[in-house]
């Protein structure tokens, strides 16, 4: 059965599509309630029916938060499209432009975000999730790295 990895209120849930269901609890502890730990096991847990299990609560009434609470790392692309690029009047670049974001700068759905300045910018990401310590990685084998796949607005304060 197709499931969401979730944070909800700090604890790592799988969500169908109407519920969810605290890892922790349902796994009787076999996984903790880190949603970091959780992503680094991603693989395990496509073993878990979660027919079999009673939900924990409504996906409209769940308090969600970030759905990568604490980061090792945070790198980002540039200029990774035709139309962002003549936007912004630039050359695509011969090589991928790669640059970081600070881990500290991720926040959940509903935190606020505050801007010092008069002028903000943003734009929807497509995060892509890396489950496990990777090097050197066959582009035949990239997916088997990824834990998952989620949406970002990545906001800056100009």
């Amino acid at each position: 059965m197709p499931f969401r990895l979730a944070n909800i209120a700090g604890r790592a849930a799988l969500c169908d599509t109407t519920h969810w269901f605290d890892l922790e609890s349902m796994t009787k502890g076999a996984f903790s309630a880190d949603v970091m730990a959780a992503i680094a096991r991603s693989g395990e847990l496509h073993s878990i029916d979660l027919t079999e299990h009673t939900p924990s609560g409504a996906l409209a009434e769940a308090d969600f938060a970030a759905a990568v609470p604490a980061p090792r790392n945070c790198f980002a692309i540039g200029l990774n499209y035709l139309s962002h690029a003549a936007e912004s009047n630039m050359e695509l670049p011969a090589a991928p432009l790669t640059f970081t974001k600070f881990p500290s700068c991720v926040a959940g759905p509903n935190d606020d975000v505050v801007l010092n300045s008069t002028f903000g910018d943003y734009e929807v990401e497509l995060v892509v999730v890396i489950g496990r310590t990777s090097r050197n990685v066959a582009e035949a084998d990239a997916w088997s790295c990824v834990a998952g796949l989620t949406g970002g607005q990545d906001i800056s304060d100009r």
